[in-house]
């Protein structure tokens, strides 16, 4: 079963090219979560117990600029999935430490490897000097999304 290919109009403006790229670029990636089991968001958090091993929830949701409420969930599904562990820390019951198992370390490495392919054929044509200016371009749209939390 593939996915409905949308035809651009060679006249379709920027922002509707924009917003189908997002779309065919998410709906890849929950493929590649479906494979694992996990959700969006789910491999970041992965990700993050790689880079602060025995975390705890507060230290995870403050690397990842969330809320521990908000992570919440989804540490419950992954624990239940096998993919880390919570243990209360006998010094303050309020406080849980996270560790990845090794089952959550393999889907982590296969994540990364997954991620790592989608970029390269994503950016395949792309000189360096062409990956830098979108990466400008893209950073100064997120300045200037930025300011509207001012407004």
């Amino acid at each position: 079963m593939g996915e409905k290919k949308m035809k651009l109009d060679e006249d379709a403006g920027l922002p509707l090219v924009f917003r189908e790229m997002q779309r065919m670029h998410r709906s890849r990636l929950q493929r590649v979560l479906n494979e694992y089991g996990l959700y969006m968001g789910q491999p970041m958090i992965l990700f993050a117990l790689e880079r602060i091993p025995d975390a705890t929830q507060k230290e995870l949701a403050d690397a990842l600029h969330i809320s521990s409420a908000t992570i919440t969930t989804s540490l419950q599904r992954m624990e239940r999935a096998g993919l880390l562990t919570r243990t209360t820390d006998p010094r303050d019951t309020r406080c849980n430490h996270i560790v990845l198992t090794d089952k959550g370390r393999h889907v982590s490495s296969e994540c990364h490897a997954a991620f790592a392919h989608m970029d390269e054929v994503m950016f395949s044509g792309f000189s360096q000097q062409e990956k830098d200016g979108l990466n400008r371009y893209l950073r100064k749209m997120i300045d200037n999304l930025q300011r509207l939390d001012g407004e």
